[in-house]
């Protein structure tokens, strides 16, 4: 699988309070790469492209939903008044409207795409003057990041049947520019459309592979490969002020990434293998927007406070098989690969903040996502006998389940040279 021919991926992520997961490939995770270090070379550039053409984002049933949806179908407009300050006229509207409460009276579906593209900027140099067993190898991972979240369109759904209904959509809001005008006047809140570009977070790693031959009929040879790095926050923070603002990092998080990969070599051109990787984020101390009140939706909440975020790690596995085409240099690989987001923590630093209240966000529940992958690869043949060694793939990863995730059909392509 790889020798992760140094790729900086993007994490992209948005919501009032934290990042929102996806099924991008991160710069750590493993690939297909052929690029193993031929004796002559010692060191390698290259470029990659991703781009989402296509959302298939996942609530937390499991179910196919718009990429806004992913934590809840509906918002609530009289939930966001509730743990409002006493004496404020917040919280005197808020009791005006408490008995209102229908399941529908004061909701709103939102909806909007989600769109992603991405450049990276990928460098590797052999250590060679390390004498271990196998090759050493740092690589620098730098990703330049064109996203957004458009088309957001907010319906409200109370109906104007009685006259509770008329009084939630006169006193409170009914449509989504009076919405858009109570959250901006009452808590600084920009619920509109965002569009952002510029650097990710650097990743830093340190790549080890070793080759072992087997001298078997089913077996040719054996390929160990490990790898541990550092992501540096060099990314745009979330701005907790717009509630679909695009974070291309961890919430300015430093990561610890690690993981490791075998293939094996069962001759006629046909490997498989298996790969696992590992995010550790370190824990944030910062300003979110956090609940006041359990029946409170992700993207409508006004109130803000200091608190620490203890990340849970995130997890990817991935199956893989492949075949060469003969000797013509092209390689065929396809994998299932599973994605898991393990439940964060977040502890409050006022004792007017409710531990388990604020924990009752789903936007620190943990996350999943199901992929298959298809990819191709192309070396010359005869790049062996040459004084460097070009690569170039394809890629398309699919996905095909999950939980409280905004994946999508990414398509990649890239190319590099060792020399």
């Amino acid at each position: 699988m790889n020798l992760k021919f140094l790729t900086l991926a993007l994490v992209v992520s948005s919501s009032v309070a934290a990042y929102i997961p996806t099924n991008i490939h991160l710069p750590f995770d493993g690939d297909f790469s052929q690029r193993l270090w031929a004796p002559h070379t010692t060191a390698q550039l290259g470029v990659r492209g991703q781009i989402l053409v296509g959302n298939k984002a996942y609530d937390a049933d499991e179910h196919r939903v718009p990429v806004t949806q992913i934590y809840s179908a509906k918002e609530s407009t009289l939930a966001m008044l509730e743990g409002s300050v006493p004496g404020t006229p917040l919280h005197a509207l808020a009791n005006r409207l408490r008995t209102t409460q229908d399941g529908v009276r004061g909701m709103f579906e939102v909806d909007g795409d989600f769109s992603w593209r991405q450049l990276s900027i990928d460098a590797l140099y052999r250590l060679s003057m390390i004498k271990l067993p196998g090759i050493f190898s740092i690589g620098v991972h730098v990703p330049i990041v064109d996203a957004s979240f458009n088309n957001i369109a907010w319906r409200n759904i109370t109906k104007t049947q009685t006259g509770q209904d008329n009084m939630v959509r006169t006193l409170l809001v009914h449509d989504q520019q009076s919405l858009s005008r109570f959250v901006m006047q009452n808590s600084d809140l920009d619920i509109s459309a965002q569009h952002r570009t510029g650097l990710g977070d650097i990743s830093s790693m340190l790549y080890w592979q070793a080759h072992f031959t087997q001298h078997q009929k089913r077996l040719r040879e054996v390929l160990v490969q490990l790898r541990v790095g550092l992501k540096i926050p060099t990314a745009h923070r979330v701005d907790i002020n717009k509630a679909f603002d695009i974070d291309f990092g961890h919430d300015g998080g430093f990561g610890v990434p690690l993981g490791g990969g075998l293939r094996l070599d069962l001759g006629a051109g046909v490997r498989i293998g298996m790969d696992v990787g590992t995010l550790f984020i370190v824990r944030r101390l910062q300003e979110w927007r956090l609940k006041t009140s359990l029946a409170q939706t992700p993207y409508l909440m006004l109130t803000k406070g200091l608190a620490t975020k203890e990340y849970g790690p995130e997890w990817r596995f991935t199956l893989f098989g492949q075949v060469e085409a003969g000797t013509t240099g092209v390689f065929c690989s396809a994998a299932y690969q599973f994605f898991k987001h393990t439940d964060s923590t977040l502890y409050p630093q006022s004792d007017a903040m409710s531990s388990s209240l604020i924990n009752s966000t789903p936007l620190v529940d943990a996350s999943e996502s199901h992929n298959m992958i298809g990819n191709i690869t192309y070396i010359p043949p005869r790049a062996r006998y040459w004084g460097c060694m070009p690569e170039s793939f394809m890629q398309v990863t699919v996905p095909f389940g999950g939980k409280s995730i905004m994946s999508g059909v990414v398509v990649s392509a890239g190319v590099g040279i060792k020399f």
